[in-house]
């Protein structure tokens, strides 16, 4: 028997090939367990920004049809206003009454 105080009882016994193979592929399962739980976290925030994305065009386009409809609006109230204050003096009596009934 060895002493109690020689040096190759106290380092500790090498990992053999097997054992070091395997926690090389237990540690290669992990990263990739977690490599694939970051992308699926990275694809549900993606989902998320899309959507608010989405959301926030859909409201911008309402809001600029809207405006359109009020621009419209004010053509047609502006064209019949032109309309009404033309000077009908000098007309025909059919002009005046095609422009009267206009």
């Amino acid at each position: 028997m060895a002493s109690s105080n020689s040096p190759i009882e106290k380092e500790p016994r090498p990992i053999g090939r097997k054992a070091a193979k395997a926690k090389r592929g237990s540690n290669s399962t992990k990263n990739a367990s977690k490599f694939l739980e970051e992308i699926s976290g990275h694809q549900a925030m993606r989902i998320q920004m899309d959507m608010k994305t989405q959301e926030h065009d859909r409201a911008m386009q309402l809001e600029y049809a809207k405006e359109r409809e009020n621009v419209h609006q004010q053509n047609i109230e502006k064209t019949y206003w032109e309309t009404m204050a033309m000077d009908t003096s000098h007309m025909s009596l059919e002009t005046k009454q095609f422009w009267k009934l206009e």
